[in-house]
């Protein structure tokens, strides 16, 4: 009867972990997205952005193939010039070959750190943003 006990409190924890992981995932993808300025993407970005919150709305960074690809597909819709000189293809290097959750929150940090400050829009503070992404750090 313990073993059963101790069973479902380990599942049950293990989900209410994975179901905060997968949320906060989705909100850093959506908060970066909503504040950055409409300059800060390619054309083709505002027909596909809701498609693609859709699809990061269950990621959990621990899925990291399926984070990473979400992260290619969101950096690959930004402008090169959105970014800090060398930014955009440091990411794309890197981009493809994280080999643990660390390693892809680095990369995240490292590309909200690298969008020019103007290309966020007025008075946003990207601080709370790159806090959520430490948490994986």
């Amino acid at each position: 009867m313990k073993t059963k006990l101790l069973f479902i409190l380990t599942l049950c924890a293990f989900f209410m972990i994975s179901t905060a992981q997968a949320q906060d995932v989705q909100k850093i993808f959506r908060e970066l997205t909503t504040n950055l300025k409409p300059q800060a993407f390619k054309a083709d970005w505002k027909q596909n952005k809701d498609a693609w919150l859709a699809q990061v709305g269950d990621l959990d960074i621990s899925t990291l193939q399926e984070t990473q690809d979400e992260l290619v597909t969101l950096v690959s819709n930004m402008k090169s010039s959105a970014f800090e000189k060398g930014v955009y293809k440091n990411l794309e290097e890197q981009l493809s070959s994280p080999k643990n959750a660390a390693q892809l929150a680095n990369i995240m940090d490292e590309m909200v750190r690298g969008i020019k400050p103007s290309m966020f829009n007025e008075g946003y503070n990207t601080t709370m943003l790159l806090q959520e992404i430490s948490k994986y750090m």
